[in-house]
């Protein structure tokens, strides 16, 4: 977690150092014979954090409001106190970790390696092992008064929302640099992290969170039994149906839109959209909630049901007789697999969304239903377009095996 997930305009370089080296919130295994005979220097003082330097406060006419913008960079502030005391503890943890290495390795470079040489470097690992407690109390208290900050800052917002939410609508609406806001959010959902007073402790808290957080490479497409289809009922609820397709139309309209929008997306936008759609599989879209609840065994399936609800969806819809929601979720199902997984994956991570690869099941499902739907729909009917082009129910009908795969 060296930069506890966000994004590079907030990383310093021992930042990017530390996640070239180990992965993301990764942890690097010490190996033997890397090193030269005598032990690694103590790691240097760390250098100061720079100033926060807060932006121009502009005038409210509800001294709330003053007392808010203050709260959010004071929150700001308190969060980069956080993060650079991880930093601190990260790099001790991992150094600890290497001296321990050398003082067992047998041979270091090719030579056999003595019993003084090995014992400098355990004394060495010993020391900074000691500094990494003392460390990690620091961590505890600066984590401590990051949350209260936190939710102080909460308590003055209004609103009825998830913390999240009222945060980000708070600064979007008055004007909080986007660096600010983005980060206090992205930051703040670590407030919630616990790792412990030992070295033990700390690697199995960073593993949680590693894999919490790149849960879009663990995703391991689980199957599951198929839904039967089956006709429609006539006596169905078709008003609950229709509700539930016009919303689902809606949603993944705007998916499509957004992504294929020519210049740069806004990080708002595209939270408040990829937050929907894990709303949609059934998922909170808190990145604090989803930090005190989702644990390891619990990611895949997780990640795999937004999916799961674009499959259900698109079954409705071609019984249903809606053949465009069909050929809008293909569409966006292709896409996604195609090019939107890569790139979002970045932005994922720090949001802490669950959005993985589309499960084999769910691909099944929408061959099923294309195959249906796609040929009762008339082949120029655009679908989405711009001044750039337009994306065709022809276009979706040609291109099924490339957005779908074939059947395994």
């Amino acid at each position: 977690m060296p930069t506890f997930g966000v994004t590079s305009q907030w990383s310093d370089k021992s930042q990017r150092r530390a996640e070239s080296e180990v992965g993301l919130f990764g942890k690097k295994k010490p190996r033997d014979g890397v090193s030269s005979q005598s032990p690694p220097p103590a790691p240097p003082a760390p250098t100061p954090p720079p100033p926060v330097v807060e932006d121009p406060t502009p005038s409210f006419d509800n001294p709330n409001d003053l007392a808010i913008w203050k709260m959010v960079h004071s929150v700001n502030a308190s969060l980069d106190q956080m993060m650079n005391t991880y930093q601190r503890c990260f790099e001790n943890a991992e150094n600890a970790e290497k001296a321990y290495a050398m003082a067992n390795a047998d041979f270091v470079q090719g030579y056999r390696q003595n019993d003084i040489s090995k014992e400098n470097f355990r004394q060495h690992a010993v020391t900074i092992d000691r500094e990494l407690e003392a460390q990690l109390v620091d961590l505890q208290t600066a984590t401590q008064a990051a949350e209260q900050q936190w939710k102080d800052l909460v308590f003055l917002l209004p609103g009825a929302e998830s913390d999240v939410v009222k945060v980000s609508n708070w600064c979007m609406s008055n004007g909080v640099d986007s660096e600010v806001f983005s980060a206090v959010i992205s930051k703040g959902m670590f407030i919630h992290t616990n790792y412990g007073t030992t070295r033990a402790a700390f690697w199995t808290e960073q593993q949680r969170i590693n894999s919490v957080v790149t849960n879009a490479d663990a995703v391991d497409n689980p199957t599951q039994a198929d839904e039967p289809v089956g006709d429609a009922t006539p006596n169905r609820a078709h008003s609950q149906t229709d509700s539930e397709l016009m919303a689902a139309r809606s949603l993944l309209s705007d998916l499509i839109q957004t992504t294929h929008r020519q210049g740069s997306i806004d990080n708002s936008e595209l939270l408040s959209l990829f937050s929907r759609f894990q709303e949609a599989g059934g998922l909170s879209s808190n990145p604090h909630e989803m930090a005190r609840t989702v644990t390891p065994d619990r990611i895949s399936s997780l990640s795999a049901q937004p999916w799961e609800w674009v499959g259900r969806i698109a079954r409705k819809a071609s019984e249903s007789g809606d053949h465009e929601v069909v050929a809008y979720a293909v569409f966006w199902t292709g896409s996604w697999r195609i090019r939107f997984h890569d790139q979002f994956r970045q932005f994922l991570t720090q949001a802490m969304l669950l959005i993985g690869d589309v499960p084999q099941v769910v691909l099944s499902d929408l061959r099923h239903a294309a195959s249906a739907s796609l040929a009762k729909l008339p082949r120029d009917h655009v679908l989405f377009g711009d001044s750039t082009g337009q994306v065709t129910v022809g276009l979706v009908s040609d291109s099924l095996e490339q957005l779908l795969g074939t059947n395994s």
